[in-house]
């Protein structure tokens, strides 16, 4: 009797576990193995030394390719631009890779996130900012997966105030 209790429990528990989805299961971007470049019109907004904690607003268009697992998008290149002078002097922190993970249908993270603001002395200090893994949210729009961020932290008295930014081509998908 005990036997078929605990056969008829743990048959149970295996039907219920194969047929309810996992909450922790992780997003994943569709299209494996493109490549993408945004549109050259995404905006950040930027608090650094070099601005003397004033924000700076740029323009942000962000180069790269999706996992052949969907897992991730790695961003091989940003291009800062815009009419503010400081923008002209921001580039990506020593060429490394920003990595998009999707950790759920409308959150992310984006690491190693870092950039340097060069010198112009006497008027503008340089800046090192980052790297660091900032959290994003993530929606789906259509044909783009639009980016965003708001006050996130980076060290070297960084911050990224706001980043407005859509991938093209892809979505995410559970």
């Amino acid at each position: 009797m005990m036997n078929r209790l605990n056969t008829f429990i743990c048959t149970g528990l295996f039907a219920l576990c194969a047929t309810v989805p996992w909450m922790s299961s992780a997003a994943t971007f569709t299209n494996p193995g493109s490549l993408f470049t945004s549109s050259p019109t995404g905006t950040i907004t930027l608090k650094t030394p070099s601005s003397f904690g004033a924000s700076v607003t740029c323009r942000i268009q962000l180069t790269g390719g999706v996992r052949l697992d969907g897992s991730a998008a790695d961003i091989q290149y940003v291009r800062f631009s815009g009419t503010e002078p400081l923008c002209q002097r921001i580039q990506m922190n020593n060429g490394a890779t920003w990595k998009l993970t999707p950790t759920t249908l409308t959150t992310g993270d984006l690491s190693n996130v870092g950039f340097v603001i060069t010198a112009l002395l006497p008027i503008i200090p340089a800046s090192n900012c980052g790297p660091a893994t900032i959290s994003v949210g993530l929606v789906n729009g259509p044909g783009v997966v639009n980016v965003s961020a708001l006050n996130m932290y980076l060290p070297g008295s960084c911050a990224v105030a706001s980043l407005n930014v859509a991938i093209p081509a892809t979505s995410i998908i559970p």
